[in-house]
């Protein structure tokens, strides 16, 4: 995975009635989370869906304007961007990156959340025992316990191995007619960075909290 900070931050999500906010930190840097294109697209034949582009770059978000698209500025590092960014959401998909910035990130995304009106959290989370000596497990066990001593409704999506990323390869694996694994003969779950999206947004308040995705 790629442990960078992202240079787009989240892309929100609101409807008229109930509103959806659609949270790609550095996930989309590790190659597997799709593109702005490719969401707006997935969600061009929902009715009632509006769009909003959320970017810590100011003019990524001008050229996104120029689009006819919404778009506000929002840094995760600048807690001062998210109430306006989240101003109107009402359920959040939040993914976070790879690194221990995850866990200040969270933190006040979480505190910016509920006072903006937010009522139901979905997490990405790794799939672990939860007692695994793994840092990025950990940090996420963290950013999990946090969510859920907040006041808001949650669920933690826990996918084991995101096929996307492990299918980014240089020379493509179409041209390559293989890929290469890190774990030798050991059965994994394999699940689509699109199918994740997928359960995330059909997730409500109210219903059972699952904690794993599996294929």
């Amino acid at each position: 995975m790629n442990c960078q900070k992202a240079d787009n931050l989240p892309l929100l999500y609101l409807s008229d009635s109930t509103s959806w906010l659609q949270y790609l930190s550095s996930a989309h840097q590790a190659g597997w989370a799709p593109t702005s294109s490719e969401l707006l697209d997935a969600h061009h034949e929902h009715e009632g869906i509006t769009v909003r582009l959320a970017t810590s770059r100011a003019e990524v978000a001008e050229q996104w304007r120029q689009e006819g698209r919404q778009a506000v500025i929002l840094d995760l590092d600048k807690p001062q961007t998210l109430p306006a960014a989240l101003d109107g959401v009402e359920r959040v998909f939040m993914v976070t990156g790879y690194t221990a910035a995850m866990l200040y990130q969270g933190k006040i995304f979480i505190d910016a959340a509920e006072p903006a009106g937010v009522k139901f959290v979905v997490h990405l989370g790794v799939y672990s025992s939860g007692n695994d000596a793994i840092p990025h497990y950990v940090w996420h066990d963290m950013v999990e316990t946090y969510i859920k001593a907040s006041k808001l409704a949650w669920t933690n999506l826990h996918p084991n191995v995101i096929l996307d990323s492990v299918l980014v390869t240089e020379p493509s694996t179409i041209e390559q007619r293989s890929f290469n694994v890190m774990w030798g003969e050991a059965a994994l779950g394999w699940v689509s960075a699109a199918d994740i999206g997928t359960v995330a947004a059909s997730r409500r308040p109210g219903e059972a909290r699952w904690r794993r995705l599996q294929p």
